[in-house]
Formats: structure tokens, sequence, C-alpha cells
């Protein structure tokens, strides 16, 4: 399906929703004869939600777990964030793991992204200073778990958090010999659990340690503005304009694809950023020649790219000093629609054309959506999240669109299962699927977001046409 055909098709079946907000409007689009089933996707393909150790575990000083460096942060800057309170237990899945598996099988899933806390595993995070074998069983207990239920593991190392210690020791990875801590902790995993976890993801959204924390030392700024990780698209027709929405792509995501795919940082930032960069050997080259199985994506809303010449005053040199990112283009229209519950722009059109960018740029390799989802702060009831059936299903149709055409997606991972802790804003955006109240023993509640994916993936959806 050509772009166009499908952003035409993609505004009919939403347009009604996107204006009126009825759960009629939703029903007409997720029982339109275009709408995929979940049996029309490839054999094998993951249909899943997502979480991390450092946002539902707690059990912060329980079980042999040393501190990482978000216990740190939260300590000195609580009044930056909201639901301090609750840092430390979260949502108790360290203690509620059986609980919390039992909801993903009633919800459907095939798999279950996860990752594993380096903190719980490595206290003070070196082999010198001893594996915590409480840790170690968690972890092994949790797979076994989830595999007994019919569902697979996927595995992140490292999602935000890592050993205080290593922070303290070394500076965290601004010292180069944490590369070797990391690698000890990565073998560890592979070997305790390789047997059984098949889909490894090394670091989740690197540029939010490797810019945010370090380069402007704004903690997980990043994560609080999630919804603009996606692609970009040109301001205006003018080239220039086409020309900084290009740039903005390279420093972005070429920024980390380019070596991997062609051994080298892309053109347009040796030109620009010169020197600063490092230069990659022949050694480094080959070892980066092919080590990645598959690409990991987090979507959730894309940006226009403006051409910028008289700009004064720049953020930071990680992104390109002539462009800036815009909300509206140059006749002052939007990229989708304004989700009044999750106050972020909806536009699934966004995913289908990066996932052909990646296609046509990286060698059509296979990739997984690691993340996709919208907030639910803005909702009187938050067990009443049609917004985000409707954000859900949008961006599960732009996905089967994107395999119509020839990219190689493999899976698709809603985020997030349960409520997570979200760094400044707490728990007060509902992102979970599975609703957590914190005023009933933190009792898991399905919402109706919930309920609709978990008829979709048991193929009771298909039963509504």
């Amino acid at each position: 399906m050509k772009t166009s055909e499908f952003r035409q098709s993609l505004s009919s079946q939403i347009g009604e929703w996107a204006t009126n907000n009825t759960y009629d409007s939703i029903l007409k689009f997720i029982n339109s004869p275009r709408f995929p089933s979940r049996g029309s996707f490839p054999n094998g393909f993951l249909f899943g939600a997502g979480s991390s150790a450092l946002q539902i575990e707690g059990a912060q000083h329980e079980g042999g777990r040393g501190l990482g460096i978000w216990d740190d942060i939260i300590e000195h800057k609580k009044g930056v964030y909201l639901d301090v309170d609750k840092f430390s237990k979260k949502i108790e899945h360290y203690k509620r793991y059986k609980e919390d598996v039992q909801l993903l099988k009633k919800l459907g899933v095939n798999s279950y992204r996860m990752s594993i806390s380096w903190n719980r595993i490595m206290p003070n995070g070196t082999f010198e200073g001893g594996i915590n074998q409480e840790g170690i069983n968690f972890y092994n207990n949790l797979i076994n778990e989830l595999l007994k239920n019919g569902i697979e593991p996927f595995v992140t190392i490292m999602h935000f958090d890592y050993p205080l210690a290593l922070q303290q020791k070394l500076g965290g990875f601004l010292n180069h010999s944490i590369v070797t801590h990391f690698k000890d902790f990565s073998e560890l995993l592979f070997k305790t659990y390789g047997d059984r976890v098949k889909h490894w993801t090394t670091i989740n959204e690197g540029e939010v340690t490797a810019v945010f924390q370090y380069m402007h030392n704004i903690d997980n700024m990043s994560v609080e503005a999630c919804p603009t990780k996606g692609s970009y698209v040109p301001y205006s027709s003018n080239p220039e304009d086409v020309a900084a929405a290009k740039r903005l792509m390279d420093f972005y995501w070429g920024w980390v694809l380019e070596p991997i795919f062609h051994g080298d940082y892309p053109k347009i930032m040796r030109k620009l950023v010169g020197n600063r960069l490092p230069t990659f050997t022949e050694k480094d080259k080959k070892m980066l020649n092919g080590s990645t199985d598959f690409i990991g994506i987090n979507y959730y809303a894309s940006h226009f790219a403006r051409h910028e010449t008289n700009r004064t005053k720049v953020f930071g040199d990680n992104f390109d000093a002539l462009a800036m990112s815009e909300v509206s283009n140059i006749e002052g229209k939007t990229l989708g629609y304004m989700d009044q519950y999750g106050l972020n722009f909806v536009y699934p059109e966004g995913l289908y054309d990066f996932l052909l960018y990646i296609k046509k740029n990286y060698q059509n390799p296979k990739i997984y959506i690691t993340e996709n989802g919208i907030a639910s702060f803005k909702t009187p009831n938050p067990l009443k999240d049609e917004h985000r059936v409707a954000y859900i299903a949008s961006h599960i149709n732009a996905t089967k669109a994107a395999i119509d055409a020839g990219v190689n997606v493999r899976g698709y991972f809603a985020w997030a299962a349960f409520d997570t802790f979200e760094f400044q804003a707490g728990y007060s955006r509902n992102w979970g699927l599975y609703h957590v109240d914190f005023n009933d023993s933190l009792k898991r509640i399905p919402t109706d977001a919930a309920n609709w994916y978990s008829k979709y993936l048991t193929d009771e959806f298909n039963d509504l046409n």
C-alpha cells in the first residue's frame, strides 16, 4: 500500500473518532473490514506488552538488591518528582510477579518485554563485588513463570537504571571502563538465562543515558518527553526544510544505525560535527558490522522539522543547530490529532513512514516495535481509556500496512503492561493496560484498553466482525 493510500484509509477510519470521541466511532474503526485480525500477521509474530524493573519491581532494600542511580536521584530531588513516597515499593511486582504473569496471560500476549536490574544481580555492579543469588533466583522464577504460561520473555539488559556504586566509583558511562563491567553483567545474563531467553536488547533508549543524563545533566527528562520519539517530516516543501528533516533523522536515528549497517556515522554528522565525533578503526567497523539481530523501535509521535538560520541559543550540540522541531507546519496543520486525554498528537502514519524508512536505508532488518502507547492522565476514570483503544488499534493497523509493504516487522509491544513509575510524573499518567489502585492494596484492574487488547489477541475480536 502506498503511503498516500494508507493515510487516506486511516484518516477515514479514525476521523470520526478523533472528531466525535464516541465509543461507537471506535467500534466502527476496529470492526472495519480493513482492520487486520491477529491471524493476518505473519506466523510467529509477537504481540506483547512491556515494563521495566526500575518502574514496577519495588523491593528497594529487599532480596539483596543494591542501590541504583535512580534511588539516588529521587532521594536528592524529591521536590521534582511526584509520588516519591511510592518509589521504594512501586507496584510490588517483585513480590507479586506470579499474579502479574497471570494477568499477562489473561491479556492474551505471547511475549512480555521486561528488564533485569543490574543492581539486583550485582549490587555494586562488578564481579568482584559479588553476585546476588536472590536476584538470580527472582529472574529465574519470573522467566520460568512466563514460559509456563506460554509467554516469551523479551529482555532488556539495561533500562535506564544501573548500580549507584559504578556511578560513584567511575562516574558511570562517562568512564569507558564501565564497558567491561557491563560486558560481565551481560555475559552473566546470557549464561544464566540464555537457554530460555531468545530476544535481548542491550540498552533501552541509549540517548537518555548518553545525551540527557550526561551531556545535559537533566536526569531522565527525555522520558518525560517520550512522545517525541518518532520521525521528522519537512515543515514545508522548501528544499531547506526537506534537508532539515533528513538531517534530524540522521542525527537522531542515523547516529546509532549508520555505524552498525554502514560502518560510520552519517556523512552530514561528520561534516557538521567534525573531530568531536570519535573515529572508528577498521577493527571497530568489523565488530560493528552486522552486530545487531534486530532493531527495536519505541514510537509515540512525529514532528515537523524546519530549517532555521538565525538561532542564537541552541539546547545542545547533540542535534543539528540549523534545524528546529515544530508541532505544526507552515500551513498550521499538525501531524495527527491531539488526544485530549493523553495530551499527545496521535499520528500512526508516522510509524508506517518510519518503518518504510528503516527498510529502505538499513537493508530491511528484523524490527520489533518495543514501545507504543499513550498516557491516560486527563480521564475522569482511568479505567475508561477508550482513547487508548483508538491509539493502539490505529498503530497496529499501521504496523500491518508496513508489513504488507514488505517491512520485516516481527513484533509489537504496547507500553505499558501495568501502571509504571514515570519519573517526574510519578503514577499520575496511568500508562498501564492494568491500572494499579494505590488506595486498595495495589489491586490490578483491567482498563477498557486491556479488555479490548485481550479480545483482539484471543480472537474474540473476530467474533465482533
